[in-house]
């Protein structure tokens, strides 16, 4: 009887131990989840609020961004190509405050065409055409479903630690200036603009190699002028 109370007071506390480990397992498991569940796109990107065109960030810096209309080399011809690297160069050279420049990809957004598309389908009544434009809308279907036509957009990210707003202001829509200056478009982005820039940061759903699409790659004419950004 004695090894038997024994052997029972042995499995009791083993499975008491058992318990109190499932416990903190399960414990430690919730917490783990929750803390990944917390974490927004803001909290990756440091991000506190966004104003107008300013994105401010959790340690008190201010950004703007400046996104640039991709520029086709294919295009230009020799001339065109150093007077554009020329201008850069000569407008570029004078910044004497550091910023980022980014290359990203996101989904095509061809609804437009499609529904143009469509509507002409809807309207003809050639059959030639609608097999035509049936035929292109199943393609661009397949391409964007397999991530063949991402839309590349860049941009100039600048920040600002201790500019007064007016200053930082100014200093952003000069940078704007000197691309126009160059005969590149580019516009300083809105709020709703700021937030779709974040999330192409934060959830990139393309890698597109620089290299391989040089006829629309900005950051050709970025390297041309040699800077390192």
């Amino acid at each position: 009887i004695v090894y038997i109370i024994i052997y029972l007071i042995i499995i009791a506390f083993g499975a008491l131990c058992l318990y109190f480990f499932y416990r903190k397992r399960k414990k430690e498991k919730a917490e783990e989840e929750n803390m990944y569940k917390g974490e927004t796109a803001n909290d990756f990107m440091n991000t506190k609020n966004i104003r107008r065109q300013v994105l401010f960030t959790k340690d008190d810096k201010r950004c703007s961004y400046i996104e640039i209309e991709p520029v086709n080399i294919d295009l230009l011809s020799d001339k065109d190509m150093a007077s554009i690297t020329e201008s850069l160069t000569a407008e570029l050279s004078e910044l004497r405050y550091p910023f980022k420049y980014y290359a990203l990809s996101k989904p095509e957004d061809n609804r437009s065409i499609m529904a143009q598309y469509s509507k002409i389908i809807q309207s003809t009544d050639d059959p030639v055409i609608r097999n035509i434009l049936r035929n292109e809308i199943q393609q661009r279907q397949t391409q964007v479903q397999n991530a063949e036509m991402p839309t590349r957009k860049y941009y100039f990210h600048l920040w600002a630690d201790r500019e007064t707003d007016e200053e930082f202001k100014k200093r952003v829509e000069s940078l704007r200036e000197k691309l126009d200056n160059c005969g590149i478009k580019a516009k300083i982005i809105s709020q709703t603009e700021i937030v779709e820039f974040i999330e192409m940061v934060a959830n990139p759903q393309y890698a597109v190699p620089e290299d391989l699409k040089p006829e629309i790659n900005f950051s050709f004419l970025v390297k041309q002028y040699g800077g390192d950004v």
